[in-house]
């Protein structure tokens, strides 16, 4: 699947169905860095986005801007479909029986 956050440069302000799917993302690899959990359901790029993406880019020792730059997009793919590999992983162990 190819990584939708590099088609632009999201930031405060932006909205739509981009920066939704950007929220739930980082909900999901929030179990890695403090996640901000307001704003989920909304597909506003606000504060709460804001400051979720600048802990994910503070935790990832990114430049810290807050701002989905080519850089934040690719690591918060990368680790979204690590994360997706591995669920995938247990449960072909789970059906397994091992």
């Amino acid at each position: 699947m190819q990584n939708p956050f590099l088609t632009q440069n999201l930031k405060y302000g932006d909205s739509g169905s981009l920066v939704y799917q950007l929220q739930d993302t980082l909900h999901m690899l929030g179990e890695q860095y403090i996640v901000v959990q307001e704003e989920f359901t909304e597909e506003i790029f606000g504060p709460s986005t804001e400051e979720n993406v600048a802990n994910f880019q503070r935790w990832n020792d990114l430049q810290v801007s807050g701002i989905v730059d080519d850089l934040t997009a690719e690591l918060i793919w990368s680790q979204y479909e690590q994360m997706e590999l591995l669920k995938n992983i247990g449960r072909i162990v789970n059906q397994d029986g091992n």
